[in-house]
């Protein structure tokens, strides 16, 4: 295929409930690193619309909310009077393709996104305070989009606001688990049709797991993805006190800092 001219018409936008939400693994990508051990993700912005010339014709592809769920992502395209909207950006840009020209040309609908332009990406990741991450455990995936920091050892020093994600079967049917962390306590929420349909609460990942019945041959800390090494390199840095320069006459934040990077390198006896 040759190389496919796209623009980048309207950025679009991070929504709190979709991106930061139980289903909010189906709105970031993975964008892989060549010749790197590691992938970035950045987000599926809802309302973002590109531009791409193909067989000298223009299409638009928008990125919407989908109007049957509103939880998951979906594709409008559109070349003069053609249009779909489809589940996916491949399958929106191809459909209008061969409706058009009557061909059964396959088009990559991240090219006409432009998620495989740099430039590109690095605007959509702009402005983002936390970019979600996942790790393996066995056959699942954990989808790890919040993070919290304590010093509880029985969290693995997580805290409130820590929330993860895996896929597992419910009532024979694929669902969403959702471990959460919040109020001092755990908590699983199974997601299925858009709805919660379950949920479990408890004082620890591994009792509130075992509670569950679910995925027993892991524990919970394992299936909170808080046994990781990603995770705990990243709690770990949460829990390291930081200031930007508008916040140098913050005195607590700024004793935090003295207390973490300066007094307890110091010896105990001298006067401050």
């Amino acid at each position: 295929m040759s190389q496919t001219y796209v623009i980048l018409v309207e950025l679009g936008s991070l929504i709190e409930n979709l991106h930061y939400g139980p289903y909010s693994r189906y709105w970031w990508e993975i964008l892989s690193i060549p010749d790197a051990n590691t992938q970035l993700r950045f987000p599926i912005r809802a309302g973002q619309k590109t531009n791409a010339c193909l067989n000298g014709r223009d299409f638009y592809i928008i990125v919407q909310i989908s109007s049957s769920n509103q939880m998951l992502p979906e594709y409008f395209c559109q070349s003069g009077e053609f249009w779909v909207i489809e589940t996916s950006a491949t399958k929106a840009v191809s459909e209008v393709y061969q409706n058009i020209f009557q061909k059964k040309t396959r088009y990559s609908g991240s090219i006409i996104m432009g998620w495989d332009n740099k430039n590109i990406i690095d605007v959509l990741s702009s402005n983002i305070d936390f970019c979600p991450f996942s790790c393996k455990l066995g056959d699942y995936e954990i989808f790890i989009y919040g993070l919290g920091s304590s010093t509880r050892s029985d969290w693995n020093q997580a805290g409130n606001g820590y929330k993860s994600s895996i896929i597992h079967t419910y009532k024979k049917r694929a669902a969403i688990f959702v471990s959460e962390i919040k109020d001092d306590k755990c908590y699983i929420y199974i997601y299925q049709d858009f709805k919660i349909q379950k949920t479990f609460v408890g004082t620890t990942p591994d009792d509130i797991w075992k509670n569950s019945g679910y995925i027993q041959k892991f524990s919970g800390k394992e299936l909170f993805g808080l046994e990781d090494q990603i995770t705990l390199q990243k709690l770990n840095k949460l829990r390291i006190p930081q200031c930007a320069p508008h916040e140098w006459n913050n005195f607590k934040l700024m004793k935090k800092l003295y207390e973490y990077h300066l007094q307890r390198q110091t010896f105990a006896k001298i006067e401050w």
